[in-house]
């Protein structure tokens, strides 16, 4: 069970809690000649992510535990 940076995520096709690619923001320190070093990594529900089990993919917010469990609740209830 993921208890860091993927806590309460797992791919909603295999159930892989990861790795997954995602699509992160970050500052950099930029020069002419390239980057010397970057700081803090930011990504959130709508960032891009794809397993890198089964290559599902989609946006964080899928990827989210809690999510799926009340998508098919709802999905359940329309039957």
């Amino acid at each position: 069970m993921n208890k860091n940076c993927l806590e309460g995520m797992c791919c909603p096709e295999c159930k892989s809690e990861g790795p997954f690619l995602i699509g992160v923001t970050c500052m950099m320190l930029m020069y002419d000649a390239g980057s010397d070093d970057y700081g803090d990594t930011d990504w959130g529900a709508e960032s891009y992510c794809r397993c890198k089990a089964c290559d599902h993919d989609g946006m964080v917010t899928n990827f989210k535990i809690d999510n799926q469990k009340k998508k098919k609740k709802v999905e359940s209830t329309n039957e």
